[in-house]
């Protein structure tokens, strides 16, 4: 992660596909007067020799425990909302484990227990080197005030000088005097999952010896992309990381992104380690300024994930 910025490339395309797979079967020849002869790939009949194509072999493991893991600042883990109230939480329950949580007022990290291994620690080494220096209290000053709100007016005349249109209507305006109700103290930065082959590749006939293939499929929730903001969200299996960029710059249009993960990249014979994250983005706007000192927005991109899909293939 060493080689990341806070200021990362453009959106591009992103291939969406399905995998077709299937599994080859001789079930309809009778069994005693149909010899399989292993890997020269034919059959007999009779006196009759056949060859055939072995078709792929294919196995998918589902990354994700839960229906939705939610990463960013701001808490609507749900596609149309929730029904709780965030103030009354330091950090939103979320079922998913393996979640990383930024504190920001204490630049710290949490977790539960299932992250408490020295994968995670290596990150989160790497990851506090890219957000070193940052400013992260704007969260304690951005406000977001609607064209509905009875003090509306008041709001805006007094603070709009900075302010930001987030959509018709709604503003994020910023002052010391204001209490923040926009970004949290807790952004969720980071999902890590642990995961092994050794043995659903056995269950299903596939070896790692084999012309092995391997694909994720990531389905996403993007939480959209204003002008002059970069692309921020990433995956990473082992040392292998790959941006993931945005196929619309719309708020909570679905997504499907489809990868070809290097072989070499996958262990066989141990454990794979999976982490999907978003980098900070630094705003212009709404800025506050304290003792003359100017602080801009730093917040965490926010992304509803549905499905993490992992498939292998062989053939």
């Amino acid at each position: 992660m060493k080689d990341y910025k806070i200021a990362l490339i453009g959106a591009a395309a992103v291939i969406i596909a399905a995998v077709v797979t299937g599994i080859f079967s001789l079930s309809n020849y009778n069994k005693e007067i149909v010899t399989i002869n292993g890997d020269n790939n034919t059959y007999a009949e009779g006196n009759i020799v056949y060859n055939y194509v072995q078709e792929d072999k294919a196995v998918s493991l589902s990354l994700l425990e839960s229906t939705e893991v939610h990463l960013g600042d701001n808490i609507f883990p749900g596609i149309a909302g929730t029904n709780y109230n965030p103030d009354n939480l330091d950090i939103f329950p979320q079922e998913e484990k393996g979640i990383i949580y930024f504190d920001k007022e204490n630049n710290s990290f949490k977790g539960d227990k299932s992250v408490n291994t020295q994968v995670v620690y290596k990150w989160i080494s790497e990851y506090s080197k890219i957000i070193e220096g940052l400013d992260f209290s704007a969260y304690k000053y951005v406000q977001t005030i609607s064209a509905n709100d009875k003090d509306f007016n008041e709001k805006y005349s007094k603070y709009s000088e900075n302010s930001i249109e987030l959509s018709p209507g709604n503003f994020l305006i910023s002052s010391s005097e204001l209490k923040g109700n926009f970004y949290r103290q807790y952004a969720a930065i980071a999902l890590f999952k642990t995961f092994s082959l050794g043995s659903i590749l056995a269950k299903n006939g596939i070896s790692p010896d084999d012309k092995l293939k391997v694909k994720i499929l990531i389905d996403t929730f993007h939480g959209g992309l204003r002008p002059g903001q970069s692309e921020n969200y990433y995956f990473q299996i082992n040392d292998y990381v790959s941006l993931i960029p945005s196929k619309t710059y719309s708020m909570r249009d679905k997504q499907v992104s489809e990868f070809n993960i290097p072989i070499e990249s996958i262990n066989f014979d141990k454990s794979n380690s999976f982490c999907i994250f978003v980098l900070p983005w630094i705003e212009d706007n709404p800025r506050t300024t304290i003792s003359n000192e100017v602080i801009k927005p730093v917040h965490f991109r926010d992304v509803g994930i549905t499905n993490i899909e992992l498939i292998i293939s062989s053939g």
